[in-house]
């Protein structure tokens, strides 16, 4: 019985994984509801003031900013707990884990499930307008005449010291966060679209807060929204 429950499982998450890759590759105008917009989305690596530079952003503009609050909109959605879901949020989850863990917690909803969920809560939010979606990949599914899609990043050097002064870690404990945050977003950005995270096409704006410095970085995103989006 467990043998076949099993096998039954392990199908049905291969297919979620194809309907995601499916949705997301298939999209097309026509598709998209037509009150998408206006929305910003930052994807940002560890230590790059991204994660400050939305909020400054969203403050300024009087939109809401969505990071966090996405995870527990999900966790409503799948009827799971936050901490739960922590193993898939903006990481890759290797295949193993992906067929075994569901089998010793079963209350875990797999990443597929997970991601599908996920543009469905981007999608509403999106569809309401007027928010700043922090990561997640929200550049790669929702369409982009919708919206500004931002990629904030930094050398790995001066992303480190700066983790390290806001969070009172070390070097070397700062070093390994940022390394295995850039992996697992990476990770999870190919798995879900199979899309390279770096790849340029999929920004509209680009741009190093730590090398511009933060008021400057604010009003290049707010200087793109206005011109693309007429705000």
């Amino acid at each position: 019985m467990t043998s076949s429950r099993t096998v039954e499982g392990l199908a049905d998450r291969q297919g979620l994984f194809s309907e995601v890759r499916r949705r997301s590759k298939d999209a097309s105008p026509r598709d998209v509801l037509s009150k998408e917009g206006p929305w910003i989305s930052i994807s940002r690596q560890l230590g790059s003031g991204g994660s400050v530079l939305a909020a400054r952003v969203a403050e300024l503009l009087g939109w809401k900013s969505y990071d966090r609050e996405i995870v527990t909109a999900i966790a409503n959605g799948t009827h799971s707990q936050v901490v739960l879901l922590d193993r898939f949020d903006e990481r890759g989850v290797p295949q193993l884990d992906e067929y075994l863990t569901p089998l010793i917690v079963p209350d875990d909803p797999g990443q597929a499930r997970y991601l599908i969920e996920m543009t469905r809560v981007i999608g509403r939010i999106a569809q309401e307008g007027r928010a700043v979606l922090v990561g997640r990949g929200a550049n790669w599914f929702l369409t982009p005449s919708c919206g500004l899609r931002v990629r904030a990043f930094g050398a790995l050097e001066s992303r480190v010291a700066a983790l390290a002064q806001v969070t009172g870690l070390n070097l070397e404990e700062a070093r390994r966060r940022c390394e295995t945050n850039d992996a697992s977003q990476r990770s999870f950005i190919k798995q879900g679209w199979n899309r390279d995270i770096d790849d340029p096409a999929g920004y509209d704006l680009i741009l190093n807060p730590l090398e511009l410095g933060l008021p400057a970085a604010v009003e290049a995103v707010l200087a793109a929204a206005r011109t693309k989006l007429a705000l």
